[in-house]
């Protein structure tokens, strides 16, 4: 009697869960459809758990082998860097999330993930190099540096559903995610310091002056901190997603994201300003200065503010073309940034995987939030545990991205049920 009961509750769960080889939700007889193409990205799994961590830094300067010489010393070229360089550039970047996905076949495929990401730059305007390489002929010179960064929190929810067009049409698979977005720290573009360098005729000395200015907006006052107030007002957006197999090795998609619905608000404001005065043969001499050095003056103001932050809109078109079958597979990608400024991002990578079908090997050359890598990774895939790792050599100029001007590393780790079948 248990085993029947058990049988029927069975049969109608069954009866309520998408049909795997019909793939839209409709019972289908075998052999009344042809095989589906290959996916841009078929997942591996029924449930998964993954983590993923990385991080990142880059100059325009100077590469791996000029900051550990031979001898020790590190030699400039500074009118030749002058005459190269638009700017001196420095970058960093870090990421860290976790995400559950559940895959019900291609009628419905649901996922959740929580990310924490930032990123911040310094660069120097080519005034600097300029009064570097050739003094300052003609009385004076002058430079600037300009200082960006941000911290955000986010939450994202996703649905993935193929609906199947009338014949000859194939599927289109369409992927829906919501995101909140908490900005943790937001650092406005254009903050930074200018400064000038005078010589005196009389005596031969150098004098540089200066001035900054940062301003650094939060959810929280710098001055009293409240954890609690992070969450007060979050922003809100979208992306949406979408792919279409052109043939049986050739896939396409098209990525809106971040597609503002509600900007999110800091409301405090955190001032840093002062003036510096000191010698530039200082740093030659003596490296560093101490503040006492710098006979400076500093000043830190807190204050209400009402600073709207949005995500920038990005767009990207890529592909998945297979002319290995699932043993090699080529993946070009061309977008761009609404941001400011506006930016343009590509990627180009090639997955070679081997005959054991647990191992995989990735080569991709891609730039992204204006810096370019030239990356390698391996995948373990050992079915119900998958395992990825991956090094790129960075940079802020595309060439200098092959000479180790900048390091990034990135770890995932994936857990869960693998499907039965794997392509």
């Amino acid at each position: 009697m248990k085993q029947a009961v058990a049988a029927s509750m069975l049969g109608a769960l069954c009866a309520l869960l998408p049909a795997q080889t019909g793939a839209y939700g409709e019972p289908e007889p075998a052999g009344t459809r042809a095989p589906e193409p290959r996916e841009m990205r078929p997942p591996p799994r029924f449930a998964e758990f993954g983590i993923d961590v990385s991080a990142s830094a880059a100059n325009n300067l100077l590469g791996f082998s000029a900051l550990f010489p031979a001898g020790g010393v590190i030699l400039l070229d500074l009118p030749r860097i002058a005459e190269r360089l638009k700017e001196l550039d420095f970058g960093s970047a870090f990421s860290a999330g976790l995400s559950f996905s559940l895959n019900a076949g291609r009628f419905l495929r649901v996922g959740t993930a929580s990310t924490l990401y930032g990123g911040g730059s310094l660069a120097f305007g080519h005034d600097l190099l300029e009064a570097l390489a050739h003094g300052n002929a003609g009385g004076g010179a002058s430079g600037t540096a300009k200082a960006y960064g941000s911290v955000f929190a986010d939450t994202s929810l996703s649905a993935t559903h193929f609906f199947a067009p009338p014949a000859p049409f194939k599927a289109v698979g369409v992927r829906l995610t919501p995101s909140v977005f908490f900005p943790l720290l937001y650092v406005e573009p254009g903050s930074g310091a200018s400064f000038k360098v005078v010589s005196h005729d009389d005596n031969g000395t150098l004098k540089a002056t200066g001035k900054y200015d940062i301003s650094v907006y939060t959810p929280f006052s710098l001055e009293n901190p409240d954890s609690a107030a992070i969450f007060s007002a979050p922003g809100a957006d979208f992306s949406l997603y979408a792919e279409y197999p052109l043939r049986e090795d050739l896939c396409v998609a098209l990525t809106l994201a971040h597609i503002p619905l509600k900007a999110a608000m800091l409301n405090y404001e955190t001032r840093f300003s002062g003036t510096f005065t000191m010698d530039p043969r200082d740093l030659l001499q003596e490296g560093l200065p101490s503040m006492d050095d710098l006979h400076s003056t500093s000043e830190i103001e807190y204050g209400d503010a009402r600073k709207e932050v949005r995500r920038p809109f990005k767009m990207s078109a890529e592909a998945a073309y297979r002319p290995g079958g699932k043993w090699l597979s080529l993946y070009p990608a061309l977008g761009f940034a609404a941001d400011t400024p506006f930016y343009l991002e590509y990627r180009l990578a090639a997955n070679a995987r081997l005959p054991a079908d647990w191992v995989d090997f990735t080569a991709a050359s891609n730039c992204t939030d204006r810096a370019f890598a030239q990356e390698l990774g391996v995948r373990f895939n050992l079915r119900v545990f998958e395992l990825s790792l991956a090094v790129s050599s960075r940079s802020q100029d595309f060439l200098r991205s092959f000479a180790l001007h900048g390091l990034g590393a990135s770890l995932g780790i994936r857990a869960g049920s693998p499907l039965p079948e794997y392509k």
